[in-house]
């Protein structure tokens, strides 16, 4: 799914009320009881629908704007800071252990 703000129509600084209210307007339009023969109804309301549960919600807009989550509402894989540092120290330690000490 593309962008959660560009589904809805809103700026990423939109407020929770005009982010509400887009969503509204476009669920109207969209959807696929108000669309019988249209077949990408269905996907264009699954898509509003997704895009409202993440940045609708608070916590949820927090994590995606922080890139925590995608824009499916899955957590995205980060390496920290420290988890890297961590695995070249041990990379260096076993490389130690290994080969003895670097000479200069």
């Amino acid at each position: 799914m593309r962008n959660p703000y560009a589904v809805l129509g809103v700026s990423k600084s939109a407020s929770a009320g005009e982010i509400k209210t887009a969503f509204r307007k476009h669920a109207k339009t969209h959807h696929p009881d108000r669309n019988p023969g249209d077949p990408g109804a269905a996907s264009r309301f699954s898509d509003l629908n997704v895009a409202y549960e993440i940045v609708g919600d608070e916590s949820r807009r927090r994590l995606f704007d922080t890139g925590r989550i995608d824009s499916n509402g899955r957590e995205t894989y980060r390496k920290s800071f420290i988890s890297t540092f961590a695995a070249t120290l041990s990379r260096h330690v076993l490389n130690h252990k290994r080969h003895g000490p670097s000479r200069a």
